[in-house]
């Protein structure tokens, strides 16, 4: 059920000043987790979403690498001096493509484990803005983290296909990469937000279709964030959802509010 005063979600501004507000709305969602201290709320979810990013690097790295280097054995070619060069080469190729699957399954996972457990701080931050919060039932925090987990296995689904074609773009490949990522990453972290005010998948959608300007401008936050190592996958989700929470109820927020500029 919807709940309080609503934002107007379709400003009259253009494509680029709407991307610019979801990109600094991220880039000061990073800066309250510490001004606000939404970091009590968010430990929990930063140490799963950073044990996950590491375990599936790490596991995808080692086993790709071993499988490569089993089969460079048993082909005979590290009896070459002048192959030697082989193994090396594999061991990159292995890092390049955990980082994809990194990339890839790291969606669906925070998806399922980490956005959920983020509700105590959208909590607080809709009632900061709203002074008051939407409640919701353990069923609809449910159907919403099912659907959130089976939209992020999707994405991924779709992010490894679109990384597949990606190559016949040659140098344009990163580009295309970046805004893929940056609208799959915008529309989880939005997704934990709408789902208060709409609780039909449906309705949500439409609210989606309104907001795709701001969707990539903080989920681009989320991809430069996720490029940093180990504190990428930390502070990653925590600031984009409470960006997108800043970006979403701004406009009803009181004027004195730490978090407004």
């Amino acid at each position: 059920m919807q709940v309080g005063l609503k934002p107007n979600m379709n400003p009259p501004s253009g494509f680029f000043s709407r991307f610019g507000s979801g990109f600094r709305a991220g880039l000061q969602g990073l800066g309250a987790i510490f001004r606000e201290g939404l970091i009590i709320y968010a430990l929990l979810p930063a140490a799963i979403g950073l044990l996950l990013g590491l375990a599936l690097a790490y596991g995808t790295f080692t086993l790709l690498d071993y499988w490569l280097l089993q089969g460079l054995e048993a082909s005979g070619l590290n009896d070459y001096s002048w192959l030697s060069w082989l193994s090396p080469f594999a061991a990159i190729i292995s890092v390049i493509v955990s980082f994809f699957v990194y990339l890839g399954f790291y969606r669906m996972l925070i998806s399922l484990l980490v956005f959920p457990l983020l509700g105590p701080m959208v909590d607080r931050l809709e009632l900061q803005f709203r002074g008051q919060k939407t409640e919701t039932t353990f069923r609809q925090d449910l159907n919403s983290a099912s659907y959130g987990s089976w939209v992020g296995l999707l994405q991924s689904i779709a992010g490894f296909a679109i990384l597949a074609l990606s190559f016949l773009t040659g140098p344009l490949q990163p580009f295309l990469l970046a805004i893929t990522d940056a609208y799959f990453y915008g529309y989880a972290a939005f997704s934990v937000i709408l789902e208060r005010d709409f609780p039909q998948s449906r309705m949500r959608r439409r609210q989606f279709r309104t907001l795709r300007p701001e969707l990539l401008g903080l989920g681009l936050v989320f991809v430069v964030l996720l490029a940093v190592p180990i504190f990428g996958a930390l502070l990653a989700p925590i600031a984009c959802v409470a960006g997108g929470c800043k970006f979403y109820y701004q406009p009803i927020a009181p004027r004195n509010d730490p978090m407004m500029p």
